[in-house]
């Protein structure tokens, strides 16, 4: 990641007001930082505690906790401009405030980032959290996500020379059951969002749902979407922040403009003072929790299970599943979905439980047309579509007592 100027001014700043503090203490040579005395817990695993410490190689003293509000700092510009959502910084700044309390806990008290961000502690942290914890590979994987982006960051600003997450294994998270949200369901979502008594929110909600279904967009791009996003009379689609700040253009289906020019017509009458597509009144637009709470509630409306899986990402998932079937390349449902790796679209096309269970359907025979077919071709019948059949070339003939088969060995 690079940072903008402010960050990197303020990561400067505080680098020179700590090398003026403790000019001695300065790493510039290519001995390692000093530590506290505090060695690797012998409890280890095979993904965390195997190989040899390595250092930070920081250029100052510059404290850890100032690292983490200038990392926290460059996530909040990166949200202001599209590129990262607030999820992050929320789970970023979780793990990151952890991490500093569990230093504090061991005897790291208000450590430079020469302490805090080397091998040894990070991986008797990470050891901690399965080992006393309990936590899963995914959990663990989580906050070693967070250190290591927040060591990329300081790489990247040449406030440490490398990343010692490098040397640090991340576990392998366990493989997730793909939630897709089948067409039974999805009907019976508009059916409730149509069954609604003010047509406001009916238009709204049967919007939201075929902008999921006919689209494929992420929650939080649904959310971002603005008026002039949507071309109602070139039947196109701008996507304008999606993930990693991609811009796109997608033509979905007639159905999809059918939807957003009804519930235009009834946010007209609400008198918006916002340029949000969505809204929840004439001054808010719509968030991530507003959408996911109302697709929940629409869920109960409908009578569905709460146990399916008819979350926003399923129902995306639904879309390229449906794309699949109707012929799509898998490149076309990539560019739809607009993935950065094809890998991550052919797990999307993953078979679920419910499509494995319908082989039963297609895999079957009855015995009984068998059995009677069989029954009713008698011999000589059955010796005369032989012959037809080798006179057309679907057997060869078979070798007379006399001779001996000729075999080809080239």
């Amino acid at each position: 990641m690079i940072a903008g100027a402010t960050v990197a001014d303020s990561i400067g700043a505080t680098a020179k007001k700590a090398q003026k503090k403790l000019p001695n203490e300065v790493i510039n040579s290519a001995s390692p930082p000093r530590l506290h005395a505090h060695q690797p817990d012998s409890v280890g695993t095979a993904d965390i505690s195997r190989q040899e410490d390595h250092t930070s190689e920081t250029f100052s003293t510059m404290h850890y906790a100032d690292a983490k509000r200038a990392y926290l700092l460059h996530i909040r510009e990166q949200i202001a401009n599209g590129h990262m959502r607030d999820t992050t910084h929320t789970t970023y700044q979780s793990w990151l405030n952890r991490y500093e309390r569990w230093l504090d806990t061991n005897n790291y008290p208000t450590p430079s980032i020469g302490d805090a961000l080397v091998t040894s502690p990070i991986r008797r942290w990470l050891t901690e959290l399965r080992v006393v914890h309990g936590n899963s590979n995914t959990t663990i994987s989580a906050a070693w996500g967070a250190i290591n982006e927040l060591c990329k960051f300081l790489v990247s600003d040449k406030v440490m020379r490398r990343n010692p997450m490098d040397h640090v294994d991340r576990p392998r998270k366990s493989k997730p059951t793909q939630k897709v949200a089948h067409e039974d369901d999805i009907e019976k979502l508009l059916q409730a969002a149509e069954r609604q008594i003010k047509p406001r929110d009916a238009t709204m909600s049967m919007a939201l749902v075929a902008t999921m279904l006919y689209t494929g967009l992420r929650a939080f791009e649904i959310v971002q979407m603005r008026i002039s996003d949507v071309d109602l009379r070139a039947h196109t689609l701008q996507v304008p922040n999606g993930k990693g700040g991609t811009s796109e253009i997608m033509y979905p289906a007639p159905e999809f403009f059918d939807s957003i020019r009804a519930w235009l017509s009834e946010r007209d009458k609400i008198g918006c003072q916002h340029d949000s597509l969505w809204a929840q009144d004439r001054r808010r637009g719509i968030s991530d929790d507003w959408l996911r709470s109302h697709i929940h509630d629409l869920q109960i409306r409908a009578g569905i299970d709460p146990e399916s899986p008819l979350t926003p990402h399923a129902i995306r998932r639904s879309f390229a599943r449906r794309l699949d079937r109707n012929g799509a390349s898998l490149l076309t449902i990539q560019k739809a979905l607009r993935h950065a790796d094809p890998r991550t679209t052919h797990i999307y096309l993953r078979a679920d439980d419910k499509d494995a269970r319908a082989l039963a359907s297609y895999g079957g025979f009855d015995r009984k047309s068998i059995a009677g077919g069989i029954a009713a071709v008698t011999p000589q019948q059955e010796s005369e579509s032989r012959d037809a059949s080798r006179q057309n070339g679907l057997f060869p003939p078979r070798p007379r007592a006399s001779q001996s088969p000729q075999v080809n060995w080239l």
